[in-house]
């Protein structure tokens, strides 16, 4: 006899075993909030309080290609010295279920540490020497001279591609050494192809941990 309750929850199952996920662990001791960026426009802050994680249930989207977070622990840090983590689902894809990079084009604000299942661990953790600093233990981004005329990465030159910020800036060697696994410009990856700025994940469970008591990463 034809059960339809078994099948509905036969489909069920399979439906979150192949569902993407991305959340938010904040092992800091102070708040965070996450900018959101995706393809076409914005989403709501999320406020993260220090030990706590947040997911689908806090508006973190759980898939799409070209998901952009954006780390600040004081509102003057904006677009001048933030911490950036970028995801990728990319279902279908024979390289991998999803594409993870860690940027400082926009700054450093806090220690970030983006990983998944099945691909390899990045973490940028600055723990000082800054060399154009921001509030808050920030570091501004590679292109500012200083914080006050800071514009993030527009304050970049365009690269071979017409990127915003595409070029190198006056920085972008110390972010470099710092945060050898991250972006420092946004043409770096063409610019060096040696460079492991970041990969494909088997599966789409997707991880960032912001305080994660690492140091940055050197894969």
């Amino acid at each position: 006899m034809f059960n339809s309750g078994k099948l509905l929850s036969l489909l069920t199952a399979a439906t979150m075993v192949s569902a993407s996920s991305l959340k938010i662990n904040n092992k800091c001791d102070h708040a965070v909030t996450v900018q959101i960026a995706i393809p076409g426009g914005t989403k709501p802050d999320v406020s993260i309080p220090a030990g706590q994680t947040a997911g689908s249930d806090k508006g973190i989207p759980q898939d799409g290609n070209g998901i952009a977070l954006s780390f600040i622990t004081d509102p003057a840090q904006a677009n001048k010295a933030m911490s950036r983590a970028e995801v990728n689902f990319t279902p279908g894809n024979s390289a991998g279920a999803a594409f993870i990079n860690l940027s400082n084009m926009f700054g450093y604000s806090v220690a970030t540490e983006l990983t998944g299942s099945g691909c390899a661990d990045y973490v940028c953790n600055i723990a000082s020497g800054c060399p154009v600093s921001g509030p808050g233990g920030s570091c501004v981004s590679p292109c500012c001279k200083d914080f006050d005329s800071c514009q993030g990465a527009s304050s970049c030159p365009a690269g071979g591609r017409g990127d915003v910020g595409g070029g190198p800036g006056p920085q972008a060697n110390f972010y470099k050494g710092a945060c050898p696994n991250s972006y420092a410009w946004g043409d770096q990856d063409s610019d060096e192809p040696t460079q492991n700025l970041g990969g494909y994940c088997k599966g789409d469970d997707i991880e960032v941990t912001l305080c994660p008591g690492k140091p940055s990463s050197k894969l």
